[in-house]
């Protein structure tokens, strides 16, 4: 064989070990290729299996809030005037809207009963004074007699005694008379207080009697120079008004106006029907413009014992193991929270205890979400 022929056959060797690396090369890359695409499909599917969630960091209101709360507003004085003797209207003289003074005269009453009984007490009191003045006379008879001895001692203490007797029945008949007398008085009705008449149930010749528990009572008088503003308090905040605190006090015939109310005194029970304690202030109605008996609002600044935190209502999570939410740790996976409501507002919830201020809470939580689930956040 010669030179050249061995030659062609070691570079025929050549070629096919060349070519036979050559597809050995890319078979091997295309299995590498297939082998890391189908990694990075697995991972991309996998990514694609993880939620995605939109995570909001729990509203913190101001320790200082303001609360408008519907109240009732009464009189500092009221009272209802009844007649304190029988009798019949003979005249009144102050009708509803009226301005009174204290001490008054409002109406009086004729008391012919009264009147006959003064007019007996008084004949009485005569009759008793006419025998007192015989007993002393006859007392000074006897005295003068005994110092002739044509008496005995014993005679003139009996005159004494008949005479101090005669004293004491005078006595009884002005206490009598002077009884009836304060009866008459009664028939003129006063005013107890300076005020406003608000009714009058009296008219002239009306019969009225005195105690009768089916009369109506002849006049209503107010004072409302203050008045009372009555209001109730959550149950949160009643501990949180300050005795001597102001209020802005609102009511519908004057909306363009605020009136000032102070926080004078307060229940310490609450209400276990409506969760709330009664709160009751003080306000100046020297202008007259506020009517007592009227429905008013008042608006209270209230300083909060604690941070009050808020949540979207759709966060929510509800089932067999009670109230939670789903928040969101560093790693981004679920860690579910317990929590109590304070107050449900509709599209937020005032959260009482279970958040901090730091957490990250899921606003619409997956089905089934459940402890260390992984997410993807979003927001």
């Amino acid at each position: 064989m010669s030179n050249a022929t061995i030659n062609n056959t070691k570079k025929v060797k050549i070629f096919a070990v060349g070519i036979t690396l050559l597809v050995v090369a890319i078979v091997v890359e295309g299995t590498l290729y297939r082998q890391a695409h189908s990694e990075e499909v697995k991972a991309w599917t996998e990514q694609r299996q993880i939620p995605t969630v939109a995570v909001v960091t729990p509203a913190v209101e101001q320790t200082s809030k303001v609360i408008e709360l519907p109240a009732r507003l009464e009189a500092q004085k009221a009272t209802a005037i009844f007649a304190r003797v029988d009798g019949y209207v003979s005249n009144w003289y102050f009708d509803i809207g009226s301005r009174v003074e204290k001490g008054a005269v409002l109406a009086e009453l004729e008391t012919p009963d009264i009147d006959q009984q003064m007019y007996q007490a008084n004949a009485e009191l005569e009759r008793r004074k006419v025998e007192a003045s015989l007993a002393q006379s006859t007392l000074n008879r006897w005295l003068g007699l005994a110092e002739t001895q044509v008496v005995s001692q014993q005679d003139v203490e009996q005159k004494r005694s008949e005479h101090l007797a005669a004293q004491s029945a005078v006595k009884a008949a002005q206490a009598s008379l002077q009884q009836w007398k304060v009866q008459k008085q009664l028939a003129r009705v006063i005013a107890p207080f300076s005020g406003t008449i608000v009714a009058r149930n009296l008219d002239v010749g009306d019969l009225v009697n005195a105690g009768s528990s089916d009369m109506p009572p002849l006049f209503r008088i107010v004072s409302a120079d203050k008045l009372r503003v009555f209001a109730e308090i959550p149950q949160k905040y009643a501990a949180v008004v300050e005795l001597g605190s102001s209020a802005n006090l609102i009511v519908p015939e004057y909306a363009d106006r605020v009136f000032v109310a102070e926080a004078v005194r307060r229940t310490s029970t609450v209400n276990p029907l409506s969760g709330t304690s009664r709160v009751e202030f003080s306000a100046s109605n020297q202008e007259g413009l506020l009517m007592p008996g009227g429905y008013a609002k008042i608006r209270v600044t209230l300083e909060s014992p604690a941070p009050v935190i808020t949540i979207p209502a759709s966060a929510l999570i509800f089932n067999a193991r009670g109230l939670s939410v789903a928040t969101v740790n560093e790693e981004n996976e679920i860690i579910i929270k317990p929590i109590s409501l304070s107050r449900d507002l509709g599209r937020t919830v005032e959260i009482a205890q279970g958040l901090n201020e730091t957490d990250r809470v899921v606003t619409n939580p997956p089905d089934g979400v459940s402890n260390k689930d992984k997410v993807n956040v979003v927001g």
